[in-house]
């Protein structure tokens, strides 16, 4: 039996009657006495903060990166390690829907509707740039996420080629992606180029000013 780090052998076990047993018990049960009034104090001080804060925000990442034959004539992720699907996949959980392909709107719907559900705000899809199949299904997924009131974030993962350079044309590419319907698009541009001459100052050193001595 461990207590801790220390090991309790049996002559050291505490036995009923041992008035140090007891001691103890008191002790502690002052000290919980004393420590109530101050955590009641330290919740009643902190609640109009909590009130002020409102209600917390959740983030999911999403990877939209799996194929099947059906949808899309071969299979994707779900044969890493030399998997053979549909049975047998690449996960250590065998999804409800099979192996799914994330291309599929009907998929991607109600994937939305259970991380809604779940009570989840944001959904951070892995995106590995322009004219990647993650890519190519950014939009099918903001118009599902939309569906169910969810926000939609880009998670930007190193792809092949990733340079700062590309890194500010995606912040301006992704700024207007799957939005041109909503009638915002060139206001979503401006800011998309704002953004990326922010990106540019923060990743560029400042060039000094000859100054004469």
């Amino acid at each position: 039996m461990t207590q801790g780090s220390a090991f309790l052998v049996p002559g050291d076990m505490p036995r009923p009657g041992d008035p140090g047993l007891f001691q103890e018990s008191d002790d502690r049960g002052m000290l919980w006495r004393l420590r109530l009034p101050v955590l009641a104090l330290t919740l009643l001080l902190a609640l109009p903060a909590i009130a002020q804060a409102g209600p917390p925000t959740s983030a999911i990442f999403f990877y939209p990166w799996y194929s099947n034959m059906r949808h899309d004539g071969a299979y994707a992720h779900w044969t890493q390690g030399g998997h053979t699907p549909p049975f047998d996949v690449a996960s250590q959980f065998y999804p409800l829907r099979g192996a799914y392909s994330s291309g599929d709107p009907s998929v991607l719907r109600a994937q939305m509707r259970d991380i809604a559900g779940a009570g989840i705000d944001e959904v951070v899809s892995s995106w590995w740039g322009q004219g990647s199949r993650e890519d190519l299904r950014l939009r099918p997924v903001i118009r599902a996420a939309k569906r169910y009131h969810l926000r939609v974030g880009i998670q930007l993962e190193p792809y092949p080629g990733r340079s700062v350079d590309s890194v500010g044309a995606d912040i301006l590419y992704s700024s207007t992606t799957g939005r041109s319907s909503d009638g915002c698009a060139s206001r979503r541009a401006r800011r998309g180029s704002s953004a990326r001459r922010r990106w540019g100052r923060v990743t560029r050193p400042r060039r000094r000013r000859a100054t004469r001595g």
